[in-house]
């Protein structure tokens, strides 16, 4: 009996962290991505800096580079993603890139 606990605590464990595994990749498809997470996500996943994911989708919607660094400084600012800024964001970040952004930045 003695030899029993511990091999059944060790497998109890084993099947909560599969468990556990399983349930995070089912639910990750399906997680909220914020504008500032996609937006971070995107800087991350480029290299580049938020003001640079600014400057292109500026750039792809036709906006003076004026328009965009003072939306960028409104960013700074208040926190406020313009609407071009998070559609770029959303449409050129890739599933697993805000699975790699998520795991980087989980517990902060």
């Amino acid at each position: 009996m003695m030899v029993f606990e511990p091999v059944s605590l060790v497998l109890l464990t084993l099947v909560y962290l599969a468990g556990r595994i399983c349930w995070d990749r089912r639910h990750a498809r399906r997680r909220y991505v914020s504008d500032d997470d996609a937006l971070s996500g995107l800087a991350m996943a480029r290299q580049c800096s938020a003001y640079d994911v600014f400057i292109q989708a500026g750039r792809q919607w036709g906006f003076s580079a004026s328009k965009t660094t003072g939306d960028f400084n409104r960013y700074l600012r208040s926190g406020f993603i313009p609407r071009y800024v998070a559609g770029f964001a959303r449409a050129n970040i890739r599933p697993e890139e805000v699975q790699a952004y998520a795991q980087l930045t989980k517990g902060w």
